[in-house]
Parts: C-alpha cells; structure tokens; sequence
C-alpha cells in the first residue's frame, strides 16, 4: 500500500523508479500490439483495390467497344457494298437510288453531261439493264483516306462488260459514295433530230451547240415522235461505256411517207394527161414541134419510181413512160410519140399532211 503520509514528488518531477523489476502487464484482450515498420493493409482493402482494377477494365473495354461501334456505324457500308448497291439499283432499273449513292461534283465538271436521261423513267423503260453484276474490291480498299477503285464487270447486250468504278469518301460523315457516275455520253449536235428514247423526247441544240446526254448503260427501245411519216432507223439504242461510243440515231422517212409521196406523184402526172398541149405548162411532159398546133392526147404507160432524198426534204421520180397521140397539120394519119418521164420536187410535213411541190 501507498503511504498517503509519504512525501510526494514535486508537480513536473518523475517519481523514482522502483529498482525491482517489473512484468509487463497482459495486453487487454481486443488491443492491437504494435509492430515495427510500415502498417500493413488488410485482407478487405486489397480486395476492394483488385475490383477497382477489374471495373476499370471492364468500363475501358466497353468504351473501346462502344467507340469501335461508333466509327463502324458513321462509317458506314465498305466501299464495295456501295458499289455493289449502286450497280444493282442500276440493274433494277431504279435510277433516283442509284443517284442518291453518287458523290456531288464540282460545278465546272457538272456541266459536261446534261442528266435529263438520268431517270427511273427512261431507265425503268429499257428493254434490257445490266446483270450478273460482279465487283472485285481490293482488300485494302476501304483503307483508303479518300478515294479508291473497285473493278466492276457486267452483262449486257449479249456481252460481258469490265470497267473500274472510283469511290470517294464523304468528309462529313466518312461514308463512301460513288464518284463518276456509270454513265456513257450520247452525243447531241446540230442538226440531230428529236427522237424518243425510253418514251422521252430527246433535246435538240442550236447551231454550234453540242450537248452530251448521260446515260446509264442498258439497251433503250427509241422511236419517232412523229410516227405517221418517220421512224428511227434503229430500233434499240445500245448504251455500254465501249471507247467507240454510242451511235447516233437518225430519223428517217417510213414507208408511208414514201408511198404519200408516190401517190401524189402518180396523181399529178394524172392531172397532167388530162391537158392536150404539147407542152404542159407545170408537167414534165413535151411532144415533138409537129404537135405545136394541134391537140395532143396523153397517156401515162408508167409512173416514175419515187426516190426519197435529204432524209425526205426532196425527191426524184425517174423511170417512167409517156406516149402522146397527135395528128400533124398535113400527116394522112395520127403520130404516136413515146417518151421517158420523170419529174423530182421539194416535200413538207405540215401538220398531218405532207405536201409536195414539183418543181
């Protein structure tokens, strides 16, 4: 026991330890002893740290993830895919489709082709549009920055056609889209006629003009606007892209309008023979000077064969006979004079008539 009546030691002062030696006490049961060194972390922390890790991989696998569907979806189809989905929309005869799928150009290299085929209307009217469509993307095509090639082929016409196909990158939203256009040039120049080609009437230029028609590559029915005289001589317009180029079209007389102009013929050299001078006035016919005074009956044995020229502006009717009958002055008995006949003219549609004037 303390002594209570033994001196204390003075306020700030250690009291003296006692020299016996001293057991430490137990620990309290629940008191952490003390280690030399750094703390240790505890089992719960290092698993909290390992799913911090593992959900951080797993958020930055997602992002990479989402990130890739992202660039694919603003991407868009491969360069091949659109080729191919432009030459079908073509083939389908879907041409609205098949523009919607072409680059814009320049304003200097717009005006080179005029589109006004470019159509689902003449293209949906062609007889025959490409098919067995192949494309042969390289496989670094779609590694391109802007532009690359795909080499197409096709059918059409009874032939198999290669071309290559250039594709060009959009800048806004990085898809691809078809540079030139799969077109061929149908050439219009002065002079050329209007014809239909698909249904549609083809536009005609003035002097010195030329106009170059695009036209996707099918086989179109074409046909004069004016039927009842005319008619193209060809019925089908064959549009392929071959170096030669396409040909032209011409609008030529029918058979109705040759036998117009025959009829006609062959009516006035009728009203010719109705006359009874040697010469006619307006008529290739002319007996001999005997006949000068007197009556001539004429008869027409065989009608000149009418030779359309200048696309029908004129005409030549030649390898006919004439005979005349006439009884000179002091002859005992009547003459007969047999002669060729012929005549030629100028020849006009006006409206639906056709007029011809002799010369």
């Amino acid at each position: 026991m303390t002594d209570p009546h033994a001196p204390q030691p003075a306020h700030g002062v250690p009291a003296p330890q006692n020299s016996t030696p001293q057991h430490p006490s137990p620990p309290h049961p629940g008191a952490h002893t003390a280690h030399p060194g750094p703390p240790r972390r505890t089992r719960a922390g290092a698993w909290i740290l390992l799913w911090v890790f593992v959900g951080a991989a797993v958020l930055a696998a997602v992002i990479a993830g989402v990130l890739v569907a992202v660039n694919g979806a603003n991407r868009g189809p491969s360069a091949g895919e659109v080729a191919e989905r432009y030459l079908q929309h073509i083939a389908d005869g879907d041409a609205t489709a098949a523009a919607a799928l072409v680059a814009p150009r320049p304003q200097e290299i717009e005006k080179l082709d005029d589109p006004s085929m470019l159509t689902d209307e003449v293209l949906g009217a062609a007889t025959e549009r490409i098919r067995d469509v192949v494309v042969d993307a390289p496989a670094d095509a779609d590694d391109a920055a802007s532009v690359t090639s795909v080499d197409v082929s096709f059918a059409l016409a009874g032939e198999r056609h290669d071309t290559t196909l250039s594709l060009a990158r959009d800048e806004e939203s990085g898809q691809w889209q078809v540079r030139t256009a799969l077109t061929d040039r149908f050439i219009v120049t002065e002079g050329d006629p209007a014809f239909l080609l698909g249904g549609v009437e083809t536009p005609t230029v003035d002097s010195g003009e030329v106009l170059p028609l695009a036209l996707h590559p099918a086989v179109y029915p074409v046909a004069a606007i004016d039927d009842t005289f005319y008619q193209t001589d060809i019925d089908e317009l064959v549009i392929t892209g071959a170096p030669d180029g396409a040909r032209k079209v011409a609008v030529v007389p029918n058979a109705n309008f040759s036998e117009e102009v025959q009829r006609q013929v062959d009516g006035h050299l009728d009203e010719c023979a109705t006359q009874t001078t040697w010469r006619v006035d307006g008529c290739p016919l002319s007996a001999p000077l005997d006949a000068r005074t007197v009556e001539v009956e004429w008869t027409v044995d065989t009608y000149p064969t009418v030779e359309l020229l200048l696309d029908g502006e004129m005409f030549v009717a030649r390898g006919g006979a004439v005979r005349a009958v006439y009884a000179p002055a002091d002859a005992a008995e009547p003459v007969t004079f047999e002669g060729e006949l012929s005549t030629s003219g100028s020849v006009e549609v006006s409206g639906s008539a056709l007029v011809v004037t002799f010369e």
